[in-house]
């Protein structure tokens, strides 16, 4: 008897699908990532932190951040009131951070999990009527920018005193995220910087601040942070009754500060 051999292929089994990412959105994400890795060149220690600069291009130094501030505080919704803006806020409007800490017992088992979820929701143009975007990203201390004596006391993580973050916008990207400048007494405005100072980030506890304060602020960025503010724009932030509730931000948003208008929102 002649045996024919089946010449049918298993079928190899199949890899679990990752979804794609964003094709607008990767490349720039690895463009700045890959220029903060080859900028990392420069070590210096500074009262026992280890510092590493960032400006190869320039001859600026690092920059600095706020050592007194409490991780905790930082929690909650932060309204982006001016921006030197990624290629994703040059026309943005109502632009709201929100970040939340991960409670410890989602964490303690889980190595490498991240410490807080930033959500960041903004219309991609006019304020109200133009379409909603959210980008969700996952936040971190950045632990080896952190004063190690503090991290060896005994308090929870959410009470680390730090401004030094890191945050990731899609695996496995990670950028910096630096607080050069906070209110460390009412926690009702600081600023973000990024180790290029290609961008950067002034954030209030509500949607407007006086224009002493703004000043004020943009002249931490010139003056000791050595910005240059050339493209900084102001975030338009406009809302009504309506878009307030919808946003959830009742409690953020003061009535004196609302649109008398009522306009809806296109979400994307």
């Amino acid at each position: 008897m002649i045996r024919i051999r089946s010449h049918t292929k298993k079928p190899k089994p199949r890899r679990a699908s990752i979804p794609p990412a964003p094709p607008s959105l990767f490349p720039f994400l690895f463009i700045i990532h890959s220029r903060e890795q080859n900028k990392k060149k420069q070590t210096t220690n500074m009262g026992g932190i280890t510092s590493k600069s960032t400006t190869t291009t320039t001859n600026l130094p690092p920059l600095q951040t706020v050592s007194n501030c409490i991780t905790e505080k930082m929690m909650g919704a932060w309204f982006v009131i001016a921006v030197k803006p990624t290629p994703f806020e040059t026309k943005n409007s109502n632009a709201v951070e929100r970040y939340t800490w991960i409670p410890e017992k989602d964490r303690k088992n889980n190595k490498g999990h991240h410490d807080f979820d930033i959500e960041f929701q903004f219309n991609t143009n006019e304020p109200i009527t133009s379409n909603l975007k959210t980008m969700p990203q996952k936040g971190w201390i950045d632990d080896e920018h952190t004063d190690k004596q503090q991290q060896q006391q005994q308090e929870p993580r959410i009470q680390t005193k730090t401004g030094n973050w890191k945050i990731s916008p899609l695996w496995p990207i990670k950028l910096s995220y630096l607080i050069l400048e906070a209110d460390t007494t009412n926690y009702q405005y600081c600023i973000v910087g990024y180790p290029s100072r290609a961008y950067c980030w002034i954030l209030a506890r509500t949607p407007q601040i006086s224009d002493e304060l703004y000043q004020d602020l943009c002249g931490r960025l010139t003056g000791k942070h050595q910005y240059d503010l050339t493209g900084l724009r102001l975030v338009p932030q406009k809302w009504t009754k309506e878009e307030r509730e919808k946003r959830q931000l009742v409690q953020e948003i003061p009535d004196q500060m609302l649109e008398t208008t009522s306009t809806s929102t296109t979400t994307d």
